[in-house]
């Protein structure tokens, strides 16, 4: 499943007009669940974040591409392997957002098969919803141009 979803993200960078190379940087089952907290209003399941830079809360709304972080990454992607209409799960929605803190999102729901590319960096923003009900499981899958830098 990581290679074919790799060659979808090539296939789709390339219709773009990129000519790089891309290699894995990282791939991980991932699996949430629902937790009592998240009826009561619990905060995302995965908060906002972008995928290669860290939000420094001294210096508001600027993304710092270096460490701690995974700074090498350039792509990222989530393979669903699963949707709400299979019973399986309730909540559990990927979503996109402008900035860290903003309540303005663009919400793509899971469905078994559907894949989420994007760059990894900080113009594409984005986190999980609470899952309400269930457990929901995504393959999460990190590229780089740079797998010298890979750890």
């Amino acid at each position: 499943a990581a290679r074919e979803a790799k060659e979808h993200m090539v296939q789709w960078l390339q219709a773009s007009g990129w000519t790089g190379t891309l290699e894995f940087d990282y791939i991980h089952l991932v699996c949430r669940e629902a937790v009592l907290e998240a009826e009561a209003g619990r905060p995302d399941s995965h908060q906002s974040h972008a995928d290669n830079c860290w939000f420094d809360p001294q210096a508001p709304g600027v993304c710092k591409r270096e460490d701690p972080f995974y700074h090498w990454r350039s792509h990222s992607s989530v393979l669903f392997l699963q949707g709400a209409d299979s019973g399986a799960f309730e909540g559990g929605d990927f979503f996109y957002t402008t900035a860290k803190d903003s309540p303005q999102r663009t919400v793509v729901s899971p469905s078994c098969g559907r894949m989420v590319a994007f760059s990894a960096g900080a113009e594409n923003i984005h986190g999980v919803t609470p899952v309400f009900k269930g457990r929901r499981c995504a393959l999460g899958l990190w590229f780089t141009e740079r797998p010298e830098l890979a750890r």
